[in-house]
């Protein structure tokens, strides 16, 4: 890959937050070498491009590998958990972490009300039975008055 192809990708990469790193083989392969990471040796080739940096979205990475046809996607490395291309297509397609503070913000809301309603239907009912049981006493009061009469 000449230097004016790296430069285009590079350029590409940059406004989504990651910074592309060639490295060849030869490097790569002694950098691994005694590291959890030895598993990827296999599946390295010739020069390899590292993406690097904090991404807020597999979804933009994806788009932007899929305009550079140079870019085989092989897997991908998170924290200390090694994906797969089918892996980082899975994260990709989970939701933002934003909708699932809203999902989760709703799902509360919901129980919330609900525990509202139950308890405000029991208050209700409770107020129901009083009203009656006054109600039934008083006229039970009423009866044994003018039957006394």
């Amino acid at each position: 890959m000449n230097m004016r192809r790296k430069t285009v990708i590079h350029n590409m990469f940059v406004p989504i937050g990651v910074e592309p790193i060639y490295f060849p083989y030869e490097v790569i392969s002694k950098a691994i070498a005694d590291t959890k990471l030895r598993n990827l040796k296999p599946l390295m080739h010739r020069q390899m491009l590292l993406v690097v940096g904090k991404l807020d979205s597999l979804k933009k990475l994806f788009d932007v590998i899929g305009k550079i046809p140079d870019i085989v996607l092989l897997g991908g490395v998170f924290g200390d958990h090694i994906f797969t291309k089918q892996g980082l297509i899975d994260c990709a397609a989970l939701p933002d972490v934003d909708g699932i503070r809203g999902q989760f913000v709703g799902i509360l809301g919901c129980s919330l009300q609900q525990t509202r309603s139950y308890l405000d239907f029991q208050q209700q009912n409770l107020s129901r039975l009083l009203d009656q049981y006054v109600i039934q006493l008083n006229d039970h009061i009423y009866k044994n008055d003018g039957i006394g009469c």
